[in-house]
């Protein structure tokens, strides 16, 4: 298929086309039948993997807390794998209320703590990448997840369990019922849209979907009380720092000894999914950003700075390839950009799409002396953050054509 068609042979028809994707194209689909009333939300994941000294192949560690402690939702992960390699990463919300929140710089933050220094140190850097979560939930699915010619799944579907830290397993099981809803179409002859519903139902009576309905609160305890992560989980964290945990909730009862506890038993019934509130409406992740938001500093521990790399730096171990001519992220308004950057310039801050970009894509030109947007593609790792945090939603990214961008092996 050429990029550009030009002939009836530059197209492949298929009977039922499955969406999997994180929204490159899927989301064309999902306006134009118009089957999502309540947006989809999301989070960056970035990570590195490296070789270190240690063996430590088999253990898991998520942590909550450092570095995001300015009520962003989020945490860290550390995975150990065969050959003395170490996977380490964050997940990050992007309904963060910060504007320059750099979640690559988070990364680096994330291993200058002590516990993640004492693994890595004289280790290698061997990969980096990044890329999106749907973290909506159950009400954040399309109405429908079927359209004439059209499955989604996945990714695209919005699946992902948050709470219990499950996507792949959920993902696996729409491929799963998908191709036994299709085989039984092609078989028979008939791929219209009735013969394609039978996998929605399926799914819907499926471990998938109801797992998504008992957990459909979640994100939204975190959203409702946006104490427990701005306030609550910042002194706890501190405590731990000096002495243990249960100092810090002490404190925190101390501090507010009638809230907390209200705050805890309501936000604890929403995790659980043991309290029914009806259903619940999103904004869009970019509408939650605060202009002028100063995040809280605190003292950052010694580090050894080998283990620690700039932006530019990191993309390198990306190893991005691209095809001459691979303009796959539209901006739609250039006049949009200069008073978007003239706006945050004014406030002391940095341009969303420019501060959170986890490569070194967007940047900051000066032409005929304007302020304008600009953008070196060929750095892209495909995660879609600056569509995402893009406050005048004036940024689309496609996919790139001929298997062009980052290489995602042994990530």
């Amino acid at each position: 298929m050429s990029e550009d068609a030009k002939s009836e042979e530059d197209f492949v028809y298929g009977k039922v086309t499955c969406f999997g994707d994180k929204g490159f194209i899927s989301r064309e689909v999902i306006d134009h039948y118009k089957l999502r009333d309540n947006p989809q939300i999301w989070s960056v994941g970035v990570k590195e993997v490296w070789q270190v000294n240690e063996d430590y192949a088999g253990k898991v560690w998520h942590t909550l807390g450092y570095p995001l402690l300015d009520g962003t939702f989020g945490g860290g992960f550390v995975y150990g794998m065969k050959d003395k390699r170490l996977t380490i990463g964050m997940v990050i919300s992007l309904d963060s209320k910060d504007p320059n929140m750099n979640p690559q710089q988070k990364l680096q933050d994330y291993k200058k703590h002590p516990f993640i220094q004492e693994m890595i140190k004289g280790g290698k850097l061997l990969k980096y990448g990044a890329a999106l979560l749907p973290e909506g939930g159950y009400y954040s699915l399309p109405k429908k997840f079927y359209v004439p010619g059209a499955i989604l799944l996945g990714d695209a579907l919005g699946v992902l369990d948050v709470k219990n830290l499950a996507g792949i397993d959920r993902s696996m099981e729409c491929g799963y019922v998908a191709a036994k809803v299709l085989h039984d179409a092609l078989v028979k002859g008939d791929t219209s849209e009735a013969a394609l519903a039978p996998y929605q139902k399926e799914l819907e009576s499926g471990f998938v979907i109801k797992e998504a309905y008992k957990n459909r609160y979640f994100r939204w305890a975190f959203m409702s009380n946006p104490k427990l992560l701005g306030q609550y989980l910042p002194d706890i964290a501190k405590s731990v720092d000096k002495t243990n945990a249960w100092v810090g909730m002490l404190k925190v009862g101390f501090k507010n000894p009638f809230g907390a506890p209200v705050d805890g038993v309501t936000s604890l019934s929403l995790i659980e999914g043991t309290r029914d509130i009806g259903p619940i409406k999103y904004e869009a992740d970019c509408k939650h950003i605060v202009p002028n938001f100063t995040a809280p500093k605190y003292d950052e521990p010694p580090y050894d700075k080998a283990t620690i790399y700039s932006r530019p730096d990191a993309v390198f171990f990306a190893s991005t390839k691209y095809h001459e001519g691979n303009e796959h992220i539209d901006e739609f308004n250039s006049d949009t950009c200069v008073k978007c950057i003239s706006k945050y310039e004014g406030l002391g801050k940095t341009t969303p799409c420019v501060a959170d970009c986890t490569a070194e894509v967007h940047r900051i030109d000066i032409i005929d002396d304007l302020r304008k947007h600009g953008m070196s593609l060929e750095n892209c790792i495909h995660c879609r953050t600056c569509e995402i945090v893009c406050p005048e939603v004036n940024l689309r990214v496609k996919p790139t054509s001929q298997g062009s961008g980052p290489d995602f092996l042994g990530l």
